[in-house]
C-alpha cells in the first residue's frame, strides 16, 4: 500500500557565493543529514569557510565543495582546482567509510601542491586539453586522494556512484582515442573511439584511486553521452544519457532502433565491465537520458531512468500507453526491471512549456528535481506558483507504480534549476542548483524560518539551497 503523506514543508533555504558566476551541480547528505553541494565558481569570495583544503579562488572557474549542518550553519567551504577552468558535476558519500566522492573536469596542470591530482594515483597529469578528475574527501574537507582521467582529447565526469565495496564509478563523455592505451591490468569491453564524441565509464579503487577498468560506449557517427549512473544490490552498474548514433551497442534492447535525433539510453555493466544489456529509449524527436537510480530496498532492483522528451512517441508505455506529450518539451520518467528488455512503466510528465528531469532519487519511492517554463503543474507543494520568468525549478514525487504524489516550483523572477538529494530515514529532501533570481522562493518565502545563511542574491548566478521536511505518515 502507498505511504500516507503530508503536504512537504520548505525548513530552510540560503544563496551561497558572491557577486561573479557560480552554480551547485551536485548534492549529498550523510547520516547526521549534513548537505555536502559541489558545483563550479567564478567568484573570488562568499564561498569559502572553516577550509582545510584552499580557502583561494584559483582562477577562471574552480571547483567548489562546501558543507552544510541540517540547520543551514555552514560547517566549511573550500575551492578546488588551478589555473584553468575547474567544476565538479556529481558528489557521493560512502557511510561506511565516511568519506566523499567528487567527480567532474579540469582544465588545470597539476603544476603547484598537487592541485588537482595526488601522487600514486591513477592519473597525475592533465594529458589533453581538458579531463575528468575524482576526488576522495574526508568529513573534515580535508583531500586524501585526486586523480585525472582522459587522454590527448577532451574528458567531462557528469556523475559518479559508489558500490557496496567502496569501490567508486565515474561516467561521461571523451574525445580521446587512447583513453586507454598502455593499460595492461584489464580488457576494456570496448576499446575504440567509434565516434566523435563517445561516452566512458570508468571504474576506480575507493582506497587508491587507481583505475580498475574502463570502456567507451558509443557507435561509428554521432555523439554519446553519459550523463549519470546508479549501481545494484548486486554491484552491477547501469549508465544512462542520450546519442545521435544509431549503432550504439546493444543487447536485449527493448529499443533497438535509433528513432532519430536524440536518444536516451540504458546500459548494463557487470562488476568486471561487461556490457550484459543496453537499450535505446525515444522516438522521433529529441530525447535524452539525464538521471539514473536504482532502487534496492524491494525483494528485485528496480531501474529509473529520467530525463527530457521531444518524441510525440516512443515514450510512455504500461498503465501510462494512451498518454501524449503536453507541450514543447516534457520530462520522462521510466521504470526498468533488473533484465532491461521491457520497461514495467513509462510516463511523460509536464505542462504547455519545456519540462525536464534532471536529478533522481529512489528508495520506495521516486523523487526528481529539474526545471520548467510551465504553469499550473502543482497544488500540493510548498510553492504552487510559477513565477512567470524563464526556468523554474520544480521537485516531484512519484510512487514505484508511476502515480504523482505531490510537486512544487522553486523559483522566482529568474532562471531556476535544481538537482536533488533524498533520504528518507530523515523525511528529508535537499535541492541545490542555480539561480538569477532575486525573489527565489525556495530561499526567501514568506512560510518558511528566515535565511540561514545568505539571504541576499549576490548577482549574475548564485547557488542556491532548499532545505525540504517531507513527512511521510
Amino acid at each position: 500500500m502507498p505511504a500516507a503523506h503530508a503536504d512537504p514543508t520548505r525548513m530552510w533555504g540560503t544563496y551561497d557565493g558572491g557577486s561573479a558566476f557560480e552554480t551547485a551541480r551536485g548534492v549529498v547528505l550523510d547520516e547526521d543529514n549534513n548537505v555536502v553541494t559541489v558545483g563550479d565558481i567564478a567568484s573570488t569570495s562568499g564561498l569559502a569557510a572553516s577550509s582545510l583544503h584552499d580557502s583561494t579562488h584559483n582562477g577562471g572557474h574552480d571547483a567548489f565543495f562546501t558543507k552544510f549542518d541540517a540547520g543551514g550553519s555552514q560547517v566549511w567551504g573550500n575551492y578546488y582546482g588551478g589555473s584553468g577552468d575547474d567544476t565538479f558535476h556529481d558528489v557521493v558519500y560512502d557511510e561506511d567509510a565516511a568519506v566523499y566522492y567528487a567527480a567532474g573536469g579540469t582544465r588545470s596542470a597539476n603544476t603547484v601542491n598537487d592541485v588537482i591530482a595526488t601522487p600514486s594515483t591513477h592519473q597525475t597529469f592533465l594529458d589533453g586539453e581538458g579531463d575528468a578528475m575524482l576526488v576522495k574527501f574526508i568529513g573534515t574537507g580535508l583531500r586524501r586522494w585526486g586523480t585525472y582521467f582522459g587522454g590527448s582529447g577532451h574528458e567531462e565526469a557528469f556523475a559518479t556512484c559508489l558500490d557496496s565495496q567502496g569501490d567508486v564509478y565515474i561516467v561521461g563523455t571523451t574525445t580521446s582515442d587512447d583513453l586507454f592505451d598502455g593499460v595492461l591490468d584489464f580488457t576494456p569491453h570496448d576499446d575504440t573511439l567509434d565516434g566523435t564524441v563517445d561516452a566512458f565509464v570508468a571504474k576506480f579503487s575507493g582506497d587508491t584511486g587507481l583505475l580498475l577498468w574502463g570502456t567507451y560506449y558509443g557507435g561509428s557517427a554521432g555523439e554519446t553521452l553519459a550523463y549519470d549512473c546508479g549501481v545494484g544490490s548486486d554491484d552491477a552498474v547501469y549508465v544512462g544519457g542520450y546519442s545521435t548514433s544509431a549503432n550504439n551497442e546493444l543487447d536485449g534492447a527493448f529499443f533497438d532502433t535509433h528513432g532519430g535525433g536524440h536518444d536516451a539510453f540504458l546500459v548494463r555493466y557487470d562488476t568486471d565491465g561487461v556490457l550484459e544489456w543496453a537499450t535505446y529509449f525515444g522516438g522521433s524527436g529529441d530525447d535524452q537520458g539525464r538521471g539514473v537510480a536504482v532502487d534496492t530496498t524491494g525483494p528485485d532492483d528496480l531501474v529509473y531512468l529520467a530525463g527530457v522528451a521531444g518524441s510525440t512517441s516512443g515514450i510512455a508505455s504500461g498503465p501510462f500507453a494512451l498518454t501524449s506529450k503536453s507541450g514543447v518539451t516534457d520530462a520522462f520518467l521510466a521504470q526498468f526491471d533488473v533484465d532491461g528488455d521491457i520497461p514495467v512503466w513509462s510516463r511523460y510528465w509536464g505542462g504547455s512549456g519545456f519540462d525536464q528531469f534532471e536529478g533522481i532519487d529512489a528508495a520506495g519511492e521516486v523523487y526528481l528535481s529539474g526545471a520548467t517554463t510551465s504553469s499550473g503543474l502543482f497544488s500540493s507543494g510548498f510553492d504552487n506558483t510559477y513565477a512567470g520568468s524563464v526556468w523554474d525549478g520544480l521537485f516531484v514525487n512519484f510512487e514505484a507504480d508511476g502515480s504523482e504524489v505531490w510537486g512544487s516550483y522553486n523559483g522566482g523572477d529568474g532562471t531556476d534549476e535544481a538537482v536533488l538529494a533524498v533520504d528518507q530515514r530523515f523525511d528529508t529532501l535537499v535541492g541545490v542548483g542555480g539561480t538569477n533570481s532575486s525573489s527565489n522562493t525556495g530561499i526567501n518565502a514568506a512560510t518558511a524560518p528566515a535565511t540561514v545563511h545568505d539571504a541576499t542574491y549576490d548577482g549574475n548566478y548564485d547557488i542556491f539551497m532548499t532545505f525540504i521536511r517531507l513527512f511521510t505518515i
